[in-house]
């Protein structure tokens, strides 16, 4: 298992303070006009110190915008920094809209890059997802802040990620090793 971190541009400069993660993973973009402004920065920042373990999420807004603006809009913002680990987040409001639109956002996102997107969310809504997303063979990164018992990972059988707290930053397990992890940002061949 290596530990990394997860960063927006809420953290301001203090990410500069976690040089001892084996990868991080950036907050890109949000609904389809939102572009994180420290995401081109820390990328640049987290090259310096890991090469290629990058990640950049996604943060859905299904309840507003199609899968598709939201998917191309994420796209745009990421297609410099390609290859890394892909992801989006399905929390808040869109816990309460239709899987299918998440499940469309991955295949898309798959077939514009060849890389495999990630599918995070709360431990607490891993039963909601079916097998919408883990028919896919999209993997699961799943928020569970805890130091008693592991997540749940429902129909997956495992996490890739684990996001074990959010105190004083996001802080990440993957499950598995810093190759494991390059694996997938790499297009699927």
């Amino acid at each position: 298992m290596i530990k990394g971190y997860d960063f927006s541009h809420y953290q301001g400069e203090t990410y500069q303070n976690y040089r001892d993660g084996d990868f991080y993973i950036l907050k890109a973009t949000e609904g389809i006009k939102f572009k994180d402004k420290k995401f081109n920065e820390m990328a640049s920042y987290f090259r310096g110190i890991c090469a290629k373990a990058i990640g950049a999420y996604h943060y859905a807004h299904p309840e507003k915008n199609s899968w598709k603006k939201e998917a191309d809009h994420f796209l745009k913002t990421v297609k410099s920094n390609l290859p890394c680990v892909l992801a989006l987040d399905w929390e808040g409001e869109a816990l309460k809209c239709d899987i299918k639109w998440a499940r469309a956002w991955l295949d898309y996102v798959f077939a514009q890059t060849g890389i495999r997107p990630l599918f995070y969310c709360q431990s607490s809504y891993v039963d909601s997802v079916g097998d919408a997303i883990v028919s896919g063979g999209y993997g699961l990164w799943v928020a569970r802040y805890t130091n008693i018992g592991k997540p749940k990972v429902g129909k997956w059988g495992k996490y890739a990620i684990w996001q074990k707290t959010s105190k004083p930053v996001d802080t990440d397990y993957f499950n598995g090793t810093l190759a494991g992890f390059l694996k997938y940002g790499a297009p699927v061949i």
